[in-house]
């Protein structure tokens, strides 16, 4: 047998393979040779050429590790001379499960293990070589990726479960493979929410959807919530969402909805009621109906139909923030011009203080309100650089109060910001250009007060952290606040900053009284800052013009007095 393999070997060696689909039976499962006959949807994974970048966003239990990572991996290791693959997950157990739950049994159960494995070869858990000079690495990268960045020489690289990773990861892996002619990468994942790193990747790409063509009608049925998918559920399988006859469910063809990015990366999605593994049998069609009629949406989006789902857990949605960015486009004449337009231009600043190497970075955000409407229009945000010193930030803050004639800089008076604010005066800012605030746990107070000295003055504007982010979601989704218009912020080097604004999530408990409280955290590994600027912006000039609006209306929830006033958590350890 070892035989005929050196023969394969030979012949892919030649170029004359091109689908490495066929060569699968060198591995077996359950017994019998590997197939792809019941997940003929990931052949493209098996092509001798390949994209340069592919996303499998996909439904669960549909096969991605094993035919979109594990299998593909393993082939071209065997197959290819010196060729050296990288997977990753976000935690180690997923690792570990890839390279012996399913790499491991694929290889031990081979009848021509010998021929690609010998006496020297590494079979640990996180490093697998080949007698043909073959190396496969596996590692994780939830918190940080800097185990990975000692791996060299990778020529091909996948993550899965890619919606659990640090989007920011994505480039420092990515320099892993930057030597290699090859490079190939390959994200695979099921999807959440619409502000997720897998989410991210698919609209960079090709969108392609696995289409059905009805042999009856002719019609082609885009399994697709945006387009047939709920029509194509019919009560004993999947059904022409035009003549109601059943579709041949392997006769799928994948197409792309934008073939020009196809250089840039090739996503494709994946739902269960398209795939054999779940159609094919009257029982796992019945399960699937049981699915479909039961589970609430965000869970039959994500899990059923490989879609993602904005859910009610974030402070922000992205549908929201997209919503409300119709404003000018990041360019910054344009945004001086709309300025002068506005009343009571105003900056807001969040200052970093956390260094290098932290999440957090000092933000910045100009905007003011529309002449007759009590609107403010956001038309400026800008990330300072972290090398920056704070004589630096504090410069550059003071530039953009001058170009953009703003009245006044409102700031974060916490952590360092007392130190900055001393600064900022010194650099010829007077008191009645700073307003300061610093956040606080006052339920019940105002959300905005005065911390006044024994003389009188005030020292800084206390302001309740979690009323004020209600209140300022509240508004964006009232429409009473224009952010500068997304496209634009999309192509921005170093990404939207708005998007910071998706790291705040809510969490309710229950207190002793049987109320519900609410608790508003940051997503670990992500920065909140634009958040935080632009609360100050919109709280300043609310503030100042006394109109600060109304919390039970702002948060348009039926709510007792008592429960307003327990909306803050009764530790500030929340406030991380």
């Amino acid at each position: 047998m070892n035989k005929l393999l050196l023969k394969l070997l030979n012949k892919y060696k030649g170029q004359d393979v091109e689908y490495l689909g066929d060569l699968l039976f060198l591995f077996k499962l359950g017994g019998d040779p590997v197939s792809l006959d019941d997940h003929y949807i990931f052949r493209p994974q098996f092509m001798t050429k390949q994209h340069k970048r592919t996303l499998w966003k996909v439904a669960r239990q549909l096969g991605k590790t094993t035919n979109a990572i594990a299998l593909p991996t393993l082939i071209r290791s065997v197959l290819i001379d010196n060729w050296t693959t990288l997977t990753i997950a976000p935690r180690f157990e997923q690792a570990k499960r890839i390279s012996t739950d399913f790499t491991d049994p694929f290889i031990n159960s081979s009848d021509f293990k010998g021929a690609f494995k010998d006496s020297t070869s590494r079979q640990s858990v996180l490093d697998k070589t080949f007698s043909n000079g073959s190396h496969a690495y596996y590692s994780y990268a939830y918190l940080d990726c800097g185990r990975i960045r000692g791996i060299p020489g990778v020529d091909c690289w996948n993550i899965d479960e890619v919606q659990d990773m640090n989007w920011d990861f994505i480039p420092i892996i990515r320099e892993t493979a930057s030597a290699s002619q090859f490079g190939y990468e390959c994200f695979c994942g099921t999807p959440l929410t619409l502000d997720s790193t897998i989410e991210r990747l698919w609209q960079e790409g090709t969108q392609s959807e696995c289409i059905f063509r009805c042999e009856h009608c002719n019609t082609h049925n885009i399994p697709s919530v945006e387009y047939d998918l709920l029509k194509m559920i019919g009560l004993k399988g999947p059904i022409c969402r035009s003549c109601g006859r059943l579709l041949d469910i392997y006769s799928g063809k994948w197409e792309a909805r934008y073939p020009e990015r196809q250089y840039d990366m090739v996503s494709r999605h994946l739902a269960q009621p398209m795939s054999p593994i779940h159609s094919i049998t009257p029982q796992k069609w019945q399960d699937l109906l049981y699915k479909v009629n039961h589970y609430d949406t965000g869970k039959l989006y994500n899990e059923v139909f490989g879609e993602s789902y904005d859910t009610a857990d974030k402070l922000f949605s992205l549908t929201t923030i997209k919503n409300a960015s119709v404003g000018v486009s990041m360019d910054i004449k344009e945004a001086r011009r709309r300025a002068s337009n506005l009343k009571n231009v105003a900056i807001g600043v969040d200052w970093t203080g956390g260094g290098v190497d932290s999440d957090s970075y000092t933000a910045i955000v100009i905007g003011g309100l529309r002449p007759g409407t009590d609107l403010i229009e956001v038309v400026w945000v800008e990330r300072i650089p972290k090398h920056f010193t704070p004589d630096q930030e504090c410069a550059r803050a003071i530039q953009l109060k001058n170009e953009f004639r703003a009245h006044y800089i409102a700031h974060d008076y916490g952590g360092v910001g007392r130190g900055i604010e001393h600064l900022l005066l010194q650099m010829g800012l007077t008191q009645k250009e700073l307003i300061p605030f610093s956040y606080v746990i006052s339920p019940k107070k105002d959300i905005v007060y005065a911390d006044m000295l024994e003389s009188g003055q005030r020292r800084c504007y206390n302001l309740d952290k979690i009323r004020s982010l209600v209140v300022l979601s509240s508004m964006i989704r009232a429409h009473k606040i224009i952010l500068p218009e997304w496209t634009a912020q999309e192509k921005r080097q170093g990404g939207n900053p708005f998007r910071d604004m998706l790291s705040l999530v809510t969490e309710q408990k229950e207190s002793l009284s049987g109320s519900d409280l609410f608790y508003i955290r940051r997503s670990a590994g992500v920065p909140d800052d634009t958040a935080h600027a632009l609360n100050l912006l919109c709280t300043s000039i609310w503030y100042t013009q006394g109109k600060y609006p109304n919390v039970a209306e702002a948060m348009q929830l039926r709510m007792t007095h008592e429960q307003i006033a327990q909306i803050a958590p009764q530790s500030p350890d929340w406030y991380s």
